[in-house]
């Protein structure tokens, strides 16, 4: 019985240690939060006149990205290594937005 007693203590201690770290973390993070929403604000006043934002960048072909396509393109196909591929040209199709990053 004294060996139960003794392991129920240890595991209550170990649960209160726990919560009480989680406690203690979820305090900080809101103390961040607040810090945070301060210079977030302060930053909007300050920045009345900001600039346009820049567009985004167009994608040109360059070399590098032509060699991974191939790589990508003949890796899927299961050709053979040593049989030649060559691309001809790459064109974007639909949305900018990555098929793996699209939503369902």
């Amino acid at each position: 019985m004294e060996n139960f007693t003794t392991g129920l203590l240890v595991a209550l201690q170990g649960m209160l240690i726990v919560f009480a770290a989680l406690i203690i973390l979820m305090v900080v993070l809101n103390i961040m939060k607040l810090f945070s929403k301060e210079e977030s604000k302060v930053s909007a006043k300050s920045s009345g006149n900001a600039p346009a934002p820049v567009p985004a960048q167009s994608y040109e072909d360059n070399d590098e990205t032509i060699v991974v396509i191939s790589a990508a393109v003949a890796a899927m196909s299961g050709n053979d290594p040593t049989k030649r591929l060559r691309v001809m040209s790459i064109r974007r199709q639909g949305s900018a937005t990555p098929l793996w990053t699209a939503s369902k």
